[in-house]
């Protein structure tokens, strides 16, 4: 689903996908924001996916600041992924 945001343009893009047959799901979204006052932007984005048959889900996010004025960047990423059938 798009969703426009009047002030900065496209902001937002959500997607969900679920399949009954092999008890799976996932969801992805993504956010950009931009100011051209401040010359600044950021990017987010989000990732999950869970699997009841096996008893696993994962979550994948990255976020990405730039500022044009001071001319710096930054980017932080994290992943996290369980399986809950090989937990000791």
């Amino acid at each position: 689903m798009l969703i426009p945001c009047s002030k900065h343009g496209l902001t937002l893009v959500s997607y969900i996908d679920a399949d009954a047959m092999f008890q799976t799901w996932s969801y992805s979204s993504s956010h950009i924001e931009a100011d051209t006052m401040s010359q600044t932007w950021s990017y987010t984005s989000s990732h999950i996916n869970f699997n009841a048959m096996f008893q696993a889900w994962s979550y994948t996010s990255s976020h990405i600041n730039a500022d044009a004025l001071s001319q710096t960047w930054s980017y932080t990423s994290s992943h996290i992924n369980t399986d809950a059938m090989f937990q000791k």
